[in-house]
């Protein structure tokens, strides 16, 4: 129902208090995020939650995630705080909460979006909190591979959709007409719309982005997967690609084939004007499907993009949404127990369909919870052989907007020209630069009040440090912002390029030193610890272990490498965390360097283990050079930190202190 700025008050009891909370709405959506926030409130106080955060596009889409989370917290008696966000908020925020581990849950895109996120070693592997027997017995196959990286599984499969063209069946009806099979009844299609007065296209371009679906099928239609992911890569393939590419979008933008070209039209303008018929069709993905009224659902239909080159329709693009799991979550037993109830038979099996999406699960779906746009999406997902992340989910965020605003360029001016400039490189690929490349300083001319550290993408410490320093820069009028790297090298190598400091360290080096100044008060005292894969191992009679030993180290510190060296045995070299505890787990090393936090959080998992602690060691935040002016500041104001309750509450939460050494 709609209201029109109505001041509502919710009165609600809460451990037989009653609380007021007022609320300015005008859709259904507003009044379930002023619940949100209300509920967030409550949660906060209980122990026994759990807190997710979701994209969604639509009033059904909350009420389908709220239902699924109010019957977790029915079977479970654990809090679900849940709040939704549009789209420009969620990715604004997306970063700050991947440090601040203030969600347990996330909703997330598949494709190199979340590839990023595992390089960065910023979420936890799925199946090291679900056994991978059941994700292999509930989950396809092909859903699965999409988001499992070095064999592991690092999100969780919600649905896919595909791309394709929505179009006005009552249109179609009276003009005898039916979806086309291929390109060349696609063309005859628009003709016949043209010559009977009907604008065949309506074209979505607010933000650009929904208009690179074009650029998806015409690549896979000239040259397959192959030549899509060379656009992919920034190349443009050989001079008969490029002229193919060309004459595609030239009969696209040259034919007078869009309503109102100037217009920005966002894509839920799409299907109102398909339904108010001032338009044949319109190419957008499945995520329009909660926006169609339910009195109109058999008024629109679906076909799959049309290919020309039968050989090159075992390719789809076929986004996929999942849930990710943050590293800097602290909720990690209530977190998987809500993802065992979300991967439960009856939760997976018709929550994607109620959203309008396809199903990932390995079971047949009840045909009454699937549209026939839906079933149809469906057997196009089945019958492809490759499918494929959107555009924007697989290329830089730099060569993504310069292609779309390069598409909705020539749409809005109906001339191929700024995509033939594009292709042929007078358009340059370099006039944008992406985020991920963007270096503190630029971001610092942009905004002064922000801070950008650095630090090593393996430990789980560094979020606590993250949190702790956040709180110090934010009293000093600063908010921060971290950039993970794979490497301690490559940390000292930011600084050199422009970082503004080293987030954390418990090792100094010569080089370090050259380019940044040790703030005196250490964030944290941390153990490095030592665990074997048998309680006899660890008893050691000396500090260094058999010549025979195979000994690994989780994640690129110089402490661990100096303990490393220091206990002897075999080093065996392994990249990133998930894969060094792995080794430790299978047997391939017998005993394995981490930090205190790392142990904590996996303490019921190692429960047949050793752990011997090696040394206590400080934890010390750098700042560059260039900021020695702030280097007194943040000592005064961390040490004044450390003295708060909240500080050590935070200790706390990352296990400081808590870890059991009695059965050394």
């Amino acid at each position: 129902m709609m209201m029109n700025n109505i001041i509502s008050s919710l009165i609600l009891s809460h451990k037989g208090k009653q609380v007021i909370v007022k609320c300015q709405y005008y859709t259904v959506f507003a009044l379930l995020c002023c619940y949100s926030l209300f509920a967030s409130t409550l949660y906060a106080q209980d122990k026994e939650r759990v807190s997710v955060a979701i994209l969604s596009t639509n009033d059904d889409q909350m009420v389908t995630y709220q239902q699924l989370f109010r019957q977790f917290e029915t079977a479970t008696g654990i809090r679900v705080d849940l709040q939704f966000y549009n789209d420009f908020t969620y990715k604004q925020r997306f970063d700050g909460w991947l440090e601040s581990g203030n969600h347990d849950l996330l909703y997330w895109q598949a494709g190199e979006r979340l590839k990023r996120l595992v390089d960065n070693q910023l979420v936890v592997p799925i199946d090291t909190l679900i056994d991978k027997e059941m994700l292999d017995q509930q989950y396809r196959q092909n859903a699965l591979d999409i988001v499992t990286y070095d064999e592991r599984v690092f999100a969780l499969p919600l649905g896919q959709y595909i791309w394709g063209f929505y179009y006005n069946k009552t249109i179609f009806e009276k003009l005898d007409l039916r979806p086309p099979n291929n390109w060349h009844e696609f063309t005859v299609l628009v003709s016949a719309l043209k010559e009977n007065g009907v604008m065949p296209l309506v074209q979505s371009s607010y933000n650009d982005w929904p208009v690179l679906g074009w650029l998806d099928y015409f690549a896979i239609d000239i040259g397959g997967e192959a030549y899509r992911n060379e656009l992919v890569q920034g190349r443009f393939g050989d001079a008969e690609q490029q002229r193919k590419l060309i004459d595609a979008f030239t009969y696209l933008v040259e034919s007078e084939l869009f309503l109102a070209p100037k217009h920005v039209w966002r894509w839920e303008e799409t299907i109102p004007t398909l339904l108010h018929q001032q338009v044949g069709m319109t190419l957008i993905a499945q995520f329009v499907e909660g926006g169609i009224p339910s009195a109109a659902l058999n008024s629109i239909g679906f076909f799959p993009f049309p290919y020309s080159d039968e050989n090159q329709s075992d390719a789809e693009v076929a986004p996929m949404e999942v849930m990710i799991v943050p590293r800097a979550s602290n909720r990690i037993e209530n977190t998987t127990k809500l993802i065992n109830f979300i991967i439960h038979y009856t939760a997976i099996d018709s929550f994607a369909p109620k959203l309008g999406w396809a199903s990932v699960s390995n079971l047949q779906m009840e045909n009454n919870l699937v549209s026939l746009r839906t079933e149809s999406a469906t057997k196009r997902l089945e019958s492809a052989k490759t499918l494929l992340q959107y555009f924007d989910r697989e290329a830089s965020p730099s060569l993504s907007t310069l292609w779309a605003k390069t598409i909705s360029e020539s749409i809005s001016s109906r001339s191929v020209k700024p995509i033939t400039e594009l292709v042929t490189g007078v358009r340059k690929l370099n006039k944008l630069t992406d985020s991920a490349e963007t270096t503190s300083e630029v971001s610092i001319k942009e905004n002064k009040s922000i801070l950008n550290f650095s630090t090593m993408a393996s430990f789980k410490g560094s979020f606590m440090a993250s949190k702790i320093l956040s709180k110090v820069y934010l009293n000093l009028g600063y908010e921060t912002h971290i950039n993970r790297f794979p490497s301690s090298e490559s940390v000292i190598k930011s600084l050199s390029m422009g970082a503004d400091g080293d987030l954390v360290r418990v090792a100094t080096s010569a080089e370090i030193e050259k380019h940044s100044i040790r703030v005196p008060i250490p964030i944290a005292e941390t153990d490095v610890v030592l665990i074997g894969r048998d309680k006899e191992s660890c008893a050691l009679k000396s500090q260094t272990l058999d010549s025979n030993s195979k000994i690994g180290i989780s994640g690129d510190a110089l402490k661990l490498h100096e303990w490393s060296r220091n206990l002897g045995g075999q080093f065996v070299a392994q990249e990133g965390v998930p894969l060094a505890w792995r080794n430790l787990a299978d047997g391939s090393i017998d005993f394995l360097i981490a930090f205190e936090p790392e142990i904590y959080f996996r303490k019921k998992q190692l429960i047949r283990y050793c752990f011997k602690k090696l040394e206590t060691i400080p934890a010390f935040h750098h700042l560059a050079k260039k900021n020695a002016d702030l280097v007194p500041k943040v000592a005064s104001e961390l040490a004044s930190f450390k003295q708060t309750s909240v500080y050590k509450e935070m200790l706390q939460e990352f296990g400081l202190g808590k870890l059991d050494y009695t059965h050394e």
